[in-house]
């Protein structure tokens, strides 16, 4: 019998803790994720299967995973209203939650560990990358969607699940900090990639200091819009419906345009050696703003158009920002494969931050063709 890696309840005796019908049949492991634990369970009823995803909820990074739940299941069942009042196809387009007999949608085991279940979306499919350009649209699409289905959500009824997850000048100031403590002695080491970071601070906290300044509206955000956080039909190939929700909290429409832009229109790996090879390719940034702003146009400010360039050059430098600051401290919050990853990561975000920064004009026309 599968037993969750820490605690004594096996899966199945998780699994029987939430209201579904039928027997145990098995149980998987996935393991393309990196923050929360996740199975695949099957279960037989009435003559046929049925497969849910059963994750650990990771206390390290949530450290209340029943707020989180709380969001999720709130923004879920809102979208999932809109989805039948369109007359569409809910149990294909939103995750759902399954409840606990004491209508809970999530389990606590003996060793505090937070465990939730929801249907798993048979005939589907999430790309890891993205490089057909109808895919790239749909995912752009899928988040406009997302942000439409969500403008009239309470943001400031969610918890912040994650505090300045995308305060780029709070990223600075840790930033400093671990320069002026060099904790591992590396800062020698790096003096250029800390240089470059300091060239690039003034225009990438420009839009932290927008929020903050109440300059452009604050949203029900995503913040990890990846490609493979959207989910497929296998057979059209057409998107439908977001997945990973543990970091959906108030925001801007930049960050979450912005990191899709980072992560699907590099031509390299975010951790390439070879930086010759890492470039902003504006095809795959058309493609993406086509399903993205094309979906969110008649309801853009005209500050939030002009800013979801600054969008993808901020959350680029950002990014770089952290896995260098994360390289200082000894590499204590993000997974490294080798000695120098974070590094390698931060010169790489660098390099694609200059791409980008060289082509924010094209990319803002790009952007106009598609908003009006």
């Amino acid at each position: 019998m599968r037993r969750a890696e820490k605690g004594e309840m096996t899966i199945k005796e998780i699994c029987e803790k939430f209201q579904i019908e039928g027997d145990y049949a098995a149980c998987s492991q996935i393991n393309n994720g990196i923050i929360n634990r996740s199975y695949m369970v099957t279960y037989r009823c009435k003559g046929a299967e049925r497969k849910y995803m059963v994750q650990c909820v990771n206390k390290t990074v949530f450290k209340r995973p029943d707020k989180i739940m709380q969001n999720i299941v709130g923004v879920t069942e809102f979208i999932r209203a809109k989805i039948v009042a369109k007359g569409l196809d809910p149990e294909r387009r939103v995750l759902h939650y399954a409840e606990t007999a004491d209508k809970k949608n999530f389990v606590c085991d003996e060793d505090g560990d937070y465990w939730r279940l929801y249907d798993f979306i048979d005939d589907s499919v999430v790309y890891n990358e993205a490089t057909d350009a109808e895919i790239i649209e749909q995912v752009g699409k899928a988040f406009g969607d997302f942000q439409n289905d969500l403008n009239d959500y309470d943001a400031a009824s969610l918890y912040v699940s994650i505090p300045n997850f995308h305060n780029t000048r709070r990223r600075y100031d840790l930033f400093y900090e671990a320069v002026m403590v060099d904790a591992e002695d590396r800062v020698n080491k790096v003096k250029r990639e800390i240089d470059a970071c300091r060239e690039h601070e003034t225009l990438a906290v420009k839009l932290s200091l927008m929020a903050q300044n109440n300059e452009i509206p604050l949203h029900v955000t995503h913040n990890d819009t990846k490609s493979n956080n959207v989910i497929f039909d296998n057979s059209e190939k057409k998107a439908i419906a977001v997945i990973d929700l543990d970091t959906v909290m108030p925001g801007l429409i930049a960050y979450d345009f912005g990191d899709a832009a980072r992560f699907i229109c590099s031509d390299a790996a975010e951790d390439e050696l070879d930086l010759s090879k890492v470039s902003f390719n504006l095809d795959k940034f058309r493609a993406l703003t086509k399903g993205f702003v094309g979906a969110l146009k008649d309801r853009l400010t005209p500050v939030e158009t002009d800013t979801l360039a600054l969008g993808v050059y901020s959350m680029t430098v950002e990014l770089a920002v952290r896995f260098l600051t994360d390289y200082l401290n000894g590499d204590v919050y993000f997974s490294t494969n080798y000695p120098g990853h974070n590094l390698d990561r931060a010169k790489c975000q660098l390099a694609l931050a200059e791409s980008i920064y060289g082509k924010l004009d094209k990319m803002q026309e790009i952007i106009r063709e598609y908003a009006y």
